[in-house]
């Protein structure tokens, strides 16, 4: 099976995912740095599936946040998820 090349919207948002400076990045912060529109952010994070992940945290406002796969689970992402699995939510 043969890869399309990357469009330019693609290569700017996976170089900001790949931005040392942080963990995750939602859809709103990579839309407002890269001057995109929202849609397009979601629709690029979700063809490229095979080298971005959802983590299983959330910001302190409750948006997903998302990460490049290379990167390594966080502490943050396994606490979430235990939090999950024993049906406790972020303030519990």
């Amino acid at each position: 099976m043969e890869t399309s090349p990357l469009s330019e919207y693609d290569e700017k948002v996976l170089k900001s995912l790949s931005d040392p400076r942080f963990d995750f990045r939602t859809v709103e912060g990579l839309s407002s740095e890269l001057g995109l529109d929202e849609g397009l952010v979601r629709s690029v994070l979700a063809h490229h599936k095979d080298v971005v992940r959802v983590s299983s945290a959330t910001d302190k406002r409750g948006r997903t946040l998302y990460a490049l796969r290379q990167r390594p689970i966080t502490a943050k992402e396994r606490l979430a998820t235990l939090r999950e699995a024993a049906g406790l939510s972020r303030s519990g």
